[in-house]
């Protein structure tokens, strides 16, 4: 397995790099425009939008997000006790959450999970750990916009310890056609 990284062609960063001291709360806000994934972010932004979901929260402060199309990161975002991770395998990538003890975000944690091709296998492996008394909320978009024979599985193992609670939404997007 590899290591996922924010990125496009020759696996640049699609953001500048975590600063170093001072504010973390934001180590790489998903933004279009990126070198080599600039146009596959805009156009799962635009699936995104058309199930329903506001794109603009995946760029707002204080929002943890990851954005995926198959097994690459096209954005991540984090925020103080919430960490993303992500390593990529030929059929998808697994994702691993932790929300420390004692944390509450004040927005829902964006998980943007996908593919663009029409056809394919996406498989998705998420591993959660929310710790002690943490309270989140998580919502999982998943899109699919040129879907015409796409096999889409997704296997959760989530950890809620105690006195944390956990909510999770999640939306499916499958284009015109439909073929999941």
């Amino acid at each position: 397995m590899q290591r996922c990284a924010a990125g496009g062609a020759g696996n640049r960063p699609l953001h500048p790099p975590k600063p170093r001291g001072g504010d973390t709360a934001r180590t790489a806000a998903p933004r279009s425009g990126a070198a080599g994934v600039g146009a596959e972010y805009d156009e799962v932004l635009d699936a995104y939008r058309q199930a329903g979901v506001d794109p603009a929260a995946l760029s707002r402060p204080r929002v943890a997000a990851l954005v995926v199309s198959g097994d690459r990161v096209l954005g991540r975002a984090e925020v103080p006790g919430v960490t993303l991770g992500c390593q990529q395998h030929p059929t998808g990538v697994d994702v691993h959450v932790v929300v420390a003890p004692g944390i509450r975000p004040e927005q829902p944690v964006h998980l943007c999970l996908g593919m663009l091709p029409p056809e394919g296998t996406l498989e998705i492996r998420t591993t959660i750990h929310v710790g002690a008394g943490a309270d989140v909320r998580f919502l999982a978009c998943c899109t699919f916009p040129r879907a015409t024979r796409i096999r889409h599985r997704m296997d959760s193992r989530i950890q809620v310890d105690e006195g944390a609670a956990i909510d999770y939404e999640e939306v499916h997007f499958h284009g015109p056609h439909g073929g999941i």
